[in-house]
């Protein structure tokens, strides 16, 4: 009797271990969806986040270029406008979100048809954005991958103006012109000459205002002289070189009026790309010059594995990412490499429920425990 009683026993163990909870995978689009005796759930979608530092060179023609030879002797001039670009740094991350076009829901099926069931109950663990994590690990230490995401203030450095290229003038645009008008008065037999003098203000011509700019640059050279030579000033705490120094910087706008300027400035662009099995190349800035900067994703290794379809019975749908090389070009020419798991370029895999408990990374949807009971 108490054999018989022990087979018993270890019948209605198996019996009640192998009764789990039925469900079946659906579509999220199913019109069981709409019963809500169920969960959605969605596979992981992997966004290339890129960041990208650009310098920025301008180089604007001084408006008195073209005489930039007769006053200072000086043929090595900015003639046109022109911009150049250099690539400072470039950062690519991958950022998880879910695949909204890769739903499911899982259906419980009716409420009735389960109460008459003696079946034990199931558990499904998501994250908050709704990725798939664990199936019937209630209690189990869940793996955590803290990423710290340390965000940088970005500045803009700016050398120069570039709404106000030059605004340094040697004098006024304008200068006094004076015209001389005789008025001739008789008087019987004697004539009187009046000189009446009329003003006017009228614009310099370039040449003019070149003469100016020259005469001005010859002015601040004397001065930085006699400043250096202690002519003007005795030095306390540094105040010639102080003054030197403002000297120089006024030198070099009338110098720019001749010579031009660059403007330099450090740009800052980020661009998300979502790869697609189609969609493999994108293209991150083009300048009106011509400079382009791409980014390319090329498989390294892929799985030749037709993908899972639904619906199904007790079993769950997880991607298999794939390892993928992101590079990105300037002209044709490498600025960044490396290796990233990109989820949907992997396959979709199945997985049964049936008496086994099994652990997933949301971030890439592979699984990391799997036990069978």
């Amino acid at each position: 009797m108490k054999i018989l009683s022990f087979i018993i026993s270890i019948l209605i163990t198996f019996s009640i271990q192998d009764s789990f909870a039925q469900f079946k995978l659906l579509p999220a689009e199913s019109p069981e969806a709409q019963s809500g005796n169920g969960i959605f759930y969605s596979l992981p979608l992997t966004v290339l986040k890129v960041d990208i530092a650009i310098s920025v060179t301008e180089k604007v023609p001084g408006p008195l270029k073209e005489f930039s030879k007769n006053y200072l002797g000086v043929s090595d001039v900015i003639e046109n406008e022109s911009t150049d670009y250099e690539i400072i740094d470039i950062d690519v991350k991958p950022v998880v979100i879910p695949d909204r076009s890769n739903s499911y829901f899982i259906y419980f099926g009716s409420n009735e048809k389960n109460k008459e069931k003696d079946t034990k109950p199931v558990y499904f663990s998501l994250t908050p954005q709704g990725l798939f994590k664990s199936f019937n690990l209630p209690q189990s230490q869940e793996l955590k991958n803290e990423e710290k995401n340390i965000e940088t203030s970005k500045e803009i450095y700016i050398i120069g103006d570039a709404s106000e290229n030059f605004r340094y003038e040697a004098d006024y645009n304008k200068k006094l012109e004076i015209d001389t008008v005789i008025r001739k008065i008789t008087i019987d037999t004697m004539t009187i000459n009046k000189f009446v003098y009329r003003t006017n203000w009228v614009n310099k011509t370039p040449e003019e205002r070149a003469d100016d700019a020259a005469k001005q640059i010859k002015k601040i050279r004397d001065s930085r002289f006699n400043l250096l030579t202690g002519y003007h000033e005795v030095n306390f705490s540094g105040s010639i070189k102080y003054m030197d120094n403002e000297l120089k910087k006024l030198e070099n706008q009338y110098l720019e009026l001749f010579l031009g300027k660059e403007l330099k400035t450090i740009k800052h662009y980020t661009v998300f790309f979502v790869p697609d099995k189609n969609v493999l190349v994108k293209e991150l800035f083009k300048s009106n010059e011509g400079d382009q900067l791409i980014l390319r994703v090329n498989t390294v290794n892929e799985l030749n594995i037709k993908d899972a379809q639904t619906p199904v019975d007790n079993a769950i749908i997880y991607r298999l990412p794939a390892d993928c090389e992101v590079s990105v070009l300037f002209n044709r020419k490498k600025v960044f490499d490396d290796i990233f798991p990109i989820n949907q370029l992997g396959s979709k895999m199945m997985i049964k429920t049936d008496r086994q408990v099994f652990d997933l990374d949301p971030m890439s949807g592979s699984p990391l425990i799997i036990k069978k009971e």
